[in-house]
Parts: C-alpha cells; sequence; structure tokens
C-alpha cells in the first residue's frame, strides 16, 4: 500500500523583518526505504475543516537535512485538534441565555427612557367644547280646505275630507181621536205623523252623531265644523186619514260632517317647525326625542268646507358639527397662545362658548404640530327646556239638529251605514 504524506508550506524569518515562505515537499513513497506502516491518519474533509482544524498543532519537515534514505516520523495531528474540538462543543447554555436576556433588558431601557424623553419633549393639547343648542316653541297658523289633497309645506294647508253616515228607524204612536157630533173614531192624521217623526229624527240624529265621534276617533281626525242631518226619506204606516188606533214612522236620516286628520296637521306643524330650525343655520337640526307636537284646534271654519287650525309644536336644535370642520380646527389653533385659542373656539359658528376648555401638556402655547391637537366634542347636558305655548280655544264644535234642507258641504266621500 503506498504512502501518503502531508506537503506543508513553512516560513523562514528573515533578519530585515520580511519573511521567506518556502514549500516543502516529501519524496514519494515510492523513492524511500521500506519503513513500518505508519497509523492512517484520515485526511480532514473538505465539509468538515473548521477553524479549529487551523489551530491543531503541525509539524515541519525540512527533506534537505535527510537523505533519500531517512525514515520520517509520523506526525499525530489529530488528536489534540479532536479534543479542542469537543471542548468548545460543551460550552455552557446558560451564559448564552443570560446574554440574550442582558441585551433585551438594554433595549426595552432604552425604549422607555426614549418614550420618556418624548413625552416631555412633546406639547400636546386636549379641546373640549359641546354644540349650541337652541330651543323652539311656536304656534302655527294652518288652514284646511277640501279642495286640497295632499299637505302643502309652502301654503301651510292640509286637506278637508268629508264624509257622511245613514240610519233608519221605526217608530209607532197612537194616533188623535176625531168626533162627528156622537160619532168618535181615530184616524191618523199629518200632525201624528209629525209628532212621531219628530221624535224619531231626534233619536235617529243622536244615533248618528254617536257613530261619526267613533268614526273620527278610529281615523285620528278631528271635526271641523257641526254635523248637518239630513231626513232623506219619511213613512206612515197606515197612511194619513187612516182608521187606525196607532201609526208608524219610518225614517231615514243622514249625517254629513267634515274632518280633517291629526296626522296631517301635526305633520305640516313638525315641517314648518324644521323651517324654523333652518333659520338658525343650515347644520342646525332637531333632536328627535325632544320634539312635541301638540293637537290641532280648530279656531274657525265655514260652509265651504275652509278651516283655519292653529297648532303649538316645540324642539330643541342642535348644532351638527361636519368631519371638515372638526379637521380644520386644529389648522387655525396650531401655534397660537392657549387664551387667543379658546377667545377663537368661542367664536366659532355652533360652538357653545361656555363648554370651551384647553388643556395644555405643558406651557401656554398650542403644539404646532397638527397631529398633537386632539378635538374632543361633548354631548350637551343642560338642554333649553321644550315648552309648548298655549294654544287658542277653538269655536265649540257641538253636534245638533239642523231642519230638513240641502247639503251644503259636497262630499268627497261618503259612508253610508244603516
Amino acid at each position: 500500500m503506498p504512502k501518503i504524506y502531508w506537503i506543508i508550506p513553512t516560513s523562514t524569518p528573515r533578519p530585515n523583518g520580511h519573511v521567506r515562505r518556502e514549500i516543502r515537499t516529501l519524496h514519494r513513497s515510492d523513492n524511500l526505504p521500506d519503513m513500518p506502516d505508519l497509523p492512517m491518519v484520515r485526511p480532514p474533509q473538505p465539509d468538515a475543516f473548521g477553524r479549529e482544524d487551523y489551530e491543531s498543532p503541525t509539524m515541519n519537515i525540512d527533506v534537505s537535512q535527510h537523505d533519500s534514505r531517512s525514515r520520517i516520523p509520523a506526525a499525530s495531528s489529530s488528536l489534540p485538534g479532536t479534543s479542542t474540538h469537543a471542548r468548545k462543543r460543551r460550552r455552557n447554555p446558560l451564559l448564552a441565555l443570560m446574554t440574550i436576556l442582558t441585551v433585551i433588558i438594554l433595549l426595552v431601557m432604552a425604549g422607555l427612557s426614549l418614550f420618556t424623553f418624548q413625552s416631555i419633549t412633546i406639547v400636546s393639547a386636549n379641546v373640549n367644547f359641546s354644540p349650541q343648542v337652541h330651543a323652539i316653541n311656536k304656534v302655527f297658523p294652518i288652514k284646511g280646505s277640501v279642495s286640497q289633497s295632499t299637505v302643502d309645506v309652502n301654503s301651510a294647508t292640509i286637506p278637508v275630507k268629508t264624509g257622511s253616515l245613514s240610519k233608519s228607524d221605526s217608530q209607532t204612536g197612537e194616533t188623535s181621536q176625531q168626533c162627528f157630533f156622537t160619532l168618535c173614531q181615530h184616524i191618523v192624521t199629518s200632525d201624528d205623523v209629525n209628532r212621531i217623526e219628530g221624535q224619531l229624527k231626534q233619536s235617529l240624529d243622536a244615533q248618528i252623531s254617536t257613530q261619526i265621534q267613533q268614526k273620527l276617533q278610529a281615523q285620528g281626525a278631528v271635526q271641523v265644523s257641526s254635523a248637518e242631518f239630513i231626513t232623506t226619506s219619511v213613512t206612515s204606516d197606515p197612511p194619513i186619514g187612516t182608521n187606525s188606533k196607532t201609526v208608524t214612522v219610518t225614517m231615514t236620516e243622514q249625517g254629513q260632517f267634515a274632518y280633517f286628520l291629526k296626522q296631517d296637521a301635526q305633520s305640516l306643524a313638525r315641517s314648518l317647525l324644521n323651517r324654523e330650525v333652518q333659520k338658525l343655520g343650515a347644520n342646525y337640526m332637531l333632536l328627535s326625542a325632544l320634539t312635541q307636537i301638540g293637537q290641532p284646534v280648530v279656531t274657525s271654519s265655514d260652509n265651504s268646507g275652509n278651516v283655519s287650525i292653529n297648532i303649538a309644536a316645540g324642539g330643541d336644535a342642535e348644532y351638527q358639527f361636519s368631519s371638515a370642520e372638526l379637521h380644520a380646527m386644529p389648522n387655525a389653533l396650531k401655534s397660537v397662545k392657549v387664551k387667543d385659542a379658546i377667545s377663537g373656539l368661542k367664536q366659532r359658528p355652533g360652538v357653545d362658548p361656555n363648554t370651551v376648555s384647553i388643556h395644555v401638556s405643558s406651557g401656554d402655547t398650542m403644539p404646532g404640530n397638527i397631529q398633537q391637537i386632539k378635538i374632543t366634542t361633548i354631548n350637551p347636558t343642560n338642554l333649553p327646556p321644550v315648552q309648548l305655548p298655549p294654544v287658542s280655544a277653538s269655536t265649540t264644535l257641538t253636534t245638533s239638529a239642523t231642519p230638513t234642507s240641502g247639503v251644503t258641504l259636497t262630499p268627497t266621500s261618503t259612508d253610508d251605514n244603516q
């Protein structure tokens, strides 16, 4: 088996300090005399060659000092290197862990110090205020007309509707006794029929009036004027001039009435109230929870179906800040004195001057960076009370019977109940 030897570069120092590099080579094994077998030394693998291999002890072989027949001792360089490599693999892991923890603690301390420094040096401001709230309480005069079909805000007019109810009934009464000399007999006369008709009409009108009120209440309506009653038919059995102790009168009575819906009047009043709110400014809006609409009250009416109505409405109108307004405020407040910022903020539209407050972290000047100015709107706490003003008393509306006559109101809708 051929013998393998290392070729090792050596350096020889010169007197002037320079190093002369020399290359020592070994003779091939076939030119040397037979030598005893040396222990096999595995050459280091390229992928396993590390820094510890450079630190392993080596041996210089100067072949010029030996003849070609001298023996070259083998260098056992693998054992020391292997021992050093093993010692380095047995490092204490606790030391590495403590080093990492120390670095982390130092980084955290540095971050906290930086945050504290910035908190001290950077000025911030908190700006708080509430929007303005105004109370509006007013009585709105509106009109109603039979010629109006829908609610009209511009003319403040609501539709007036008409209706009718009919009812029939019969009543029996005694006839008058008439005597001719000594002969007396009961005969149906016109007076008998008229007397029973009057009693029946009064009863039918009362019943129709009750039905009208029930109908209006169910529809949420208000009667415009007194109902008008018309007798549409009257019959007597037996007829006038007939011999009979009793007579039965059958009558059909019709009641006509005009009315408007409370919902129409209140809807119009709410629209008129919103119109009053807009006079304060485009950004004011009614607070729905505090808005109150009163009951409509009829003040006058005529036979043509036209009616005058008063209705009270009230509520609190609150200013609504837009996002554009809130974003523009920091630019107007930056780098100014706090007192000037408060004064300017109190004069802005929609700001309640009694609620303005500014807190600056240090100094008496607002920050120059708008990112350090925080705007906060606070919900109003002391809202003005809503008190509906009194409405003048309406004309007393009573349902009364009128003599048989033509209809003065032209019905737009008719309901006949027998």
